[in-house]
């Protein structure tokens, strides 16, 4: 099977429904969904694309681990849970800044590995980021921080391995106190400003 079709009615893909699917190409799914279970695309290979509809609130746990070939997500703003692993090892090169708007937390290792990646922009609404949330994503080169006004709480390994990264954030009193929390005080020398990111002082 290479293209999935759900239609309207359905609101839930249970663990593992298309577990290995390993030719699966498309998933377009319906407008009544709520949720996705916990491995349901884990490793579907093949897969290039998945709108998510509107509705949408819970990503479970590796749903779309391993999906290697995803370069693109659009995740919508009713989106209130994204379980650990949900987007690790992925192809990703671009996600929009919808993606996290109303998250909280963003979970252990969920974008976990996604090596073309170039930015992320994270919301006011992310209060914590996970072990291994945005780990060894090689080609990230910028978070950008502009929209919050509080430092999340972030775990010593939550970017390991993203070397190249610069946390861009609104001014100098948050820049501040982002070089002051705990965790970010490691990553000091790689935090500026908007104003220094853009005078290419970073």
């Amino acid at each position: 099977m290479e293209h999935l079709l759900l239609l309207n009615g359905v609101t839930s893909i249970g663990t593992k429904a298309f577990y290995h699917c390993d030719n699966l190409k498309t998933v377009t799914l319906p407008s009544t969904l709520t949720n996705i279970d916990p491995d349901a695309f884990y490793h579907c290979t093949q897969l290039l694309s998945v709108n998510f509809p509107d509705n949408l609130t819970t990503i479970g746990s590796n749903a779309f681990k391993y999906c290697e070939s995803l370069r693109h997500i659009d995740l919508p703003s009713s989106l209130t849970l994204l379980g650990g692993s949900a987007f690790s090892n992925l192809g990703l090169i671009f996600s929009s800044y919808s993606c996290f708007e109303g998250i909280t937390n963003l979970s252990h290792d969920v974008f976990y590995h996604c090596d073309s990646m170039p930015y992320v922009t994270i919301p006011n609404s992310v209060l914590a980021m996970g072990q291994l949330a945005f780990g060894y994503c090689y080609a990230l080169n910028k978070v950008d921080l502009t929209a919050l006004d509080h430092v999340p709480y972030i775990q010593s390994n939550t970017f390991q391995g993203s070397t190249s990264c610069k946390f861009v954030v609104s001014n100098a009193a948050m820049k501040t106190a982002f070089q002051s929390a705990t965790n970010w005080s490691a990553l000091a020398d790689r935090i500026v400003t908007r104003e220094e990111y853009g005078n290419g002082n970073s």
